[in-house]
């Protein structure tokens, strides 16, 4: 329950810093990203039916043990945390940037591995999940993009370092 409330946090906050900035169409994308993620993750669960690993028990309920792959926090979490640094990125100076990025990450990680160790999730179930949110995002991105040039990470928002990465002009 907690998880689902910190999730649907993270997600009205991305939604809610687009439309302060005048982007609503950054948060419809927003909004249909989440929805998008929650529709794949409930088809792969009915294509994949998959159990999971039998300590997962300790942690909950017996009802709970069908439905393992993708892990769901993992997709959800990794997936409002860039949607979150999408709505942040014009906000906020270039140094906070990194640091959004760094701590992103960090969160990122923390929360894949735990649902590995703590026996949640099969190791597939965390890379899948990673996979499907990537997916997504990407997805949401190249709507985000078009929809509003200054809303993304482009070669010229990360300065020289962007100018040697690019390889086109958008």
């Amino acid at each position: 329950m907690s998880s689902s409330v910190g999730l649907i946090v993270l997600m009205s906050l991305a939604v809610i810093l687009f439309v302060v900035q005048g982007k609503r169409q950054a948060a419809l994308v927003t909004l249909v990203s989440f929805g998008a993620a929650l529709a794949l993750i409930h088809a792969t669960r009915i294509l994949v039916p998959r159990r999971r690993p039998e300590d997962a028990e300790n942690w909950l309920r017996p009802g709970d043990m069908l439905g393992s792959y993708p892990s769901s926090g993992v997709f959800l979490f990794m997936l409002a945390m860039i949607l979150v640094g999408c709505a942040l990125w014009s906000l906020i100076r270039p140094w906070l940037r990194g640091v959004y990025l760094l701590i992103a990450f960090l969160l990122t990680v923390w929360v894949c591995l735990s649902q590995f160790f703590l026996a949640i999730h099969f190791l597939t179930d965390v890379v899948g999940a990673m996979a499907g949110a990537t997916l997504i995002a990407w997805i949401a991105h190249r709507y985000l993009y078009s929809a509003d040039k200054s809303v993304v990470l482009s070669p010229q928002s990360v300065g020289s370092f962007g100018r040697i990465l690019r390889t086109k002009d958008y």
